[in-house]
């Protein structure tokens, strides 16, 4: 009986083992960040301008949404993008569908550390709300938790 007992917990814990590798695999996310391109201009709270290639290109942060010129906290969620990113040096992670209708890049845009992701920022400090367009939709969660603790505290527009 105490055999049986054995082989019967070694086969639990490699069940549990074999999940939770395949758990971690499915929530952890690899990217791919190309740069480093020099921000030369802050549009709004979510579209920038860079220096890629010898040229001027428009991107536009996935997974979040800023107030536009004619709104509340346009400048505000502006300025906000601004300070982080203009006259800086940003790495890009492309997005699934890298170019929408407008003609520009999406992306999701990290800082000079490489880890920090301007756009859960900007969503962090309360200046965005959540935009998810399929299928750029890999980090959505994240901007949803950001979003909800920046409402919850009471930053930016919330």
């Amino acid at each position: 009986m105490t055999s049986f007992i054995k082989r019967i917990s070694i086969v639990v814990i490699a069940i549990v083992a074999i999940s939770t590798y395949g758990w971690y695999n499915q929530t952890t996310t690899e990217c791919t960040l190309i740069g480093p391109y020099p921000v030369v201009f802050v549009i709004d709270g979510d579209t920038i301008i860079i220096e890629r290639d010898g040229r001027q290109e428009r991107l536009r942060l996935i997974g979040i949404d800023t107030p536009e010129h004619d709104e509340a906290y346009f400048d505000e969620a502006k300025n906000f993008t601004a300070d982080l990113v203009e006259n800086k040096t940003v790495y890009l992670e492309l997005g699934q569908d890298p170019i929408d209708k407008y003609n520009r890049t999406l992306c999701y845009v990290f800082l000079e550390d490489k880890t920090s992701m301007v756009n859960q920022l900007i969503a962090k400090a309360g200046w965005a709300e959540i935009l998810t367009i399929q299928p750029n939709d890999k980090y959505e969660n994240l901007f949803k938790k950001a979003i909800q603790d920046a409402s919850a505290n009471g930053r930016g527009m919330y």
